[in-house]
Parts: structure tokens; C-alpha cells; sequence
């Protein structure tokens, strides 16, 4: 198949495609129907990749397409989605609404999951009787951008943690790099040329809150990792960790960079 005939692919986390493999055809669940046929305006007899968010995908084949019911056929199983190397986003909950477009930009250049804390320079509180509340709804802007880009899979989204709690949440194969704009030894470009390829499974971007981090507490957050300067321009909160993460992503070969394919990408 070649690359402009490559079928649209709906991701559906609802649905169990091992469950569904011989229940073809199926109909699509409301709210994708609607979007596959409303939104992406798709036909009877257009092929369209669905997935699970477990990375498993099934080719299907539309029969039925109406605004409000589409129903698929199967024609074969794929391979697996490839997963991007894991590049996690620990991020200082900014002030107003930027946590949410952070949540949702991330999810587009292929954040594998994000760990909002609450850091001492936080101006933004969070009321433990809200916190479902905001969970519910950052959920679904990151399964919509998940959507929208047309993801194989779906980040991780934990609940807040705090400065001192956040170490015992984040993922315990990952490499901590701390972006502060106090680190003059070290910045991020040196501190990718130490890395040693093989030697680490994951990658865990730590960011502060607008007023930035204290002395102190970038210390302590970089414990198990390493303080790196962004270099002289001083970066917003929501613009540091996308930022970092895009390099991260083209360095080890996500977007194209020099290792592409080699040690930083794999299907396991």
C-alpha cells in the first residue's frame, strides 16, 4: 500500500479488538461513528485502520457509513504499532488553562505520558475533592489529541503529585534530566552526549512552574538525574517541556534524527 492510499486510523480504547476478532463486522461505538462519519466524511468501501490504544490494529473495510452508524468488516490484522521511544513530561502545574494545551501538544509530538506536580513556586492550587473532576477532563483532552493525530496508542496521565512525592511515581527505568534555568554547568545538548545508548529505557523531562524552581528543590528533584540549562533565553513553563521533549524526540530518532530506527525505536 502506498503512502498516499495509507487508510485514515480511528483510535477506540473501548474496544477489545482480541475480543471483537471474530464478531466482524462490528459498529463502530456513537461517538466514533460520528466522527468517522461527520468529521472525517469517510464512504462505504474506504478502508480504515482501527486500533485499541494497546497497539494492537485491525484493517477493516466500511459497509455502512451514516452520520450517526458505521459499521466495518475485517480484512486483515497489521502489525503492531511501532512505539516511539518513551519520552515522559513531569510538569509544574502552570497557572489557568496552559496545563491543558501542554496535555494536548505533548500528545501530538508523542509524549508517552505526563506527571503534573505541585512544586513550592506553584501559584495554582487544587482542592483534593476536585481533583476527579480535572482528571476527567484532562483524560479526555488527551484522548482526543490522541484522536486527532491519529495515535496508535494513548499517554499515561497520573494524578498531582508534589515535589518530595514525585520520585516515587515517575517510571524507575527512565533517566531524569531537570530543566533549570540555573544550571550553567551543564545544558541539554551536553548532557545527550553523555547519554549511553542501551543503558536507560525511558527518558523523564522535569519542568518548574512559571516562577521556576528553587535552588533547593531543583536539588532535590535531580537527585537520580541531572540539572541541564535550555541555554540563555528563559522559556515559559508551557513551552519548556514541548520544547524539550521535540528535541528529545528528534535526538533519539522519533523525528528523523541521526539514530533513527537504530537503538532509541522499537515494537517492544
Amino acid at each position: 500500500m502506498s503512502e498516499s492510499s495509507k487508510p485514515r486510523r480511528i483510535l477506540i480504547p473501548s474496544l477489545s479488538l482480541a475480543q471483537h476478532a471474530q464478531e466482524f463486522p462490528i459498529t463502530l461505538p456513537e461517538e466514533f461513528s460520528k466522527h468517522v462519519g461527520r468529521v472525517l466524511r469517510m464512504k462505504e468501501g474506504e478502508l480504515l485502520e482501527v486500533c485499541d490504544g494497546e497497539a494492537c490494529r485491525w484493517l477493516t473495510r466500511i459497509v455502512q457509513s451514516d452520520h450517526d452508524a458505521v459499521v466495518c468488516v475485517f480484512v486483515e490484522r497489521l502489525p503492531d504499532a511501532p512505539r516511539p521511544f518513551p519520552i515522559y513530561l513531569a510538569q509544574a502545574m502552570p497557572k489557568a488553562d496552559k496545563f491543558e494545551m501542554i496535555l494536548k501538544h505533548g500528545t501530538e509530538i508523542g509524549i508517552s505520558g505526563f506527571f503534573p506536580f505541585f512544586s513550592e513556586r506553584c501559584v495554582v492550587k487544587l482542592k483534593p475533592n476536585k481533583v476527579a473532576q480535572k482528571m476527567a477532563r484532562w483524560e479526555k483532552i488527551v484522548r482526543e489529541a490522541a484522536r486527532q493525530c491519529q495515535r496508535a496508542d494513548i499517554p499515561t496521565l497520573c494524578e498531582p503529585a508534589t515535589s518530595k512525592s514525585l520520585g516515587a511515581v515517575l517510571p524507575q527505568d527512565a533517566v531524569r534530566v531537570v530543566c533549570w534555568e540555573g544550571a550553567t554547568s551543564l545544558d541539554l545538548k551536553g548532557w545527550l552526549s553523555q547519554l549511553q545508548p542501551g543503558t536507560f529505557q525511558a527518558v523523564v523531562v522535569v519542568i518548574g512552574p512559571e516562577g521556576g524552581f528553587s535552588t533547593e528543590e531543583a536539588e532535590l528533584l535531580a537527585q537520580d538525574g541531572a540539572l541541564v540549562g535550555l541555554g540563555p533565553l528563559i522559556l515559559r513553563t508551557e513551552t519548556a517541556g514541548l520544547a524539550t521533549a521535540a528535541t528529545l524526540q528528534f535526538a533519539l530518532g522519533c523525528f528523523g534524527g541521526e539514530h533513527e530506527g537504530a537503538l532509541f525505536c522499537s515494537n517492544e
